[in-house]
Order: structure tokens, then sequence, then C-alpha cells
């Protein structure tokens, strides 16, 4: 029993020391056409929204774009946590 605890600790604090690690790194997220970009920490936290001038004007121009923008920095996001939790498998008596 006592060692099904300690798997479970060194679970949890193998996830939160993932969490802080994802908070460090971040991906760029960017419309089709590159005028919009949205950067975003590995725990899907947005940092950042950059828009170029000329799409102000273009309504429905912009709103695509930031959706297309969004959409690609959470599958980034998505990705880089999928890479580190493949290293949780390393943890001794863990499998995932």
């Amino acid at each position: 029993m006592f060692d099904k605890i300690k798997k479970l600790q060194n679970l949890q604090r193998s996830i939160s020391d993932m969490k802080q690690a994802l908070a460090t790194e971040g991906v760029e997220g960017t419309d089709e056409s590159g005028k919009i970009k949205i950067n975003m920490n590995g725990n899907q936290e947005v940092l950042n929204v950059s828009v170029e001038p000329e799409l102000l004007s273009r309504r429905e121009e912009l709103e695509s774009g930031l959706s297309q923008a969004f959409n690609d920095a959470v599958k980034k996001s998505q990705q880089l946590m999928m890479d580190k939790m493949k290293n949780m498998q390393d943890i001794p008596g863990l499998s995932l």
C-alpha cells in the first residue's frame, strides 16, 4: 500500500513539475497570411496577440485570422504537452 502511495506522490510531483516547465515554454500560432500572431505558453494561456494594422478595418478577415491563429497556437501547445508527457513514462513504477 505504501508503494502505491509513493507512486502517486511521484506522479503528482511529476505533473506539478511538468506544469511549471510548460509555463516557461511558448508557442506562436499564426493565421495563413502571417498577419496575425498569438503567443501562448505551454499551459495554453494566451500571452500576446499581434494584428497587422491593415486588418483592423477588415472585420471578417480579422475574425477569421484570429480563429486560425488561435487554433494553430492551441495545436502547437498540445503537441508541446504531449512531448512533455512522453518524458513522464520514465518514472520508475509508472506506466502510462
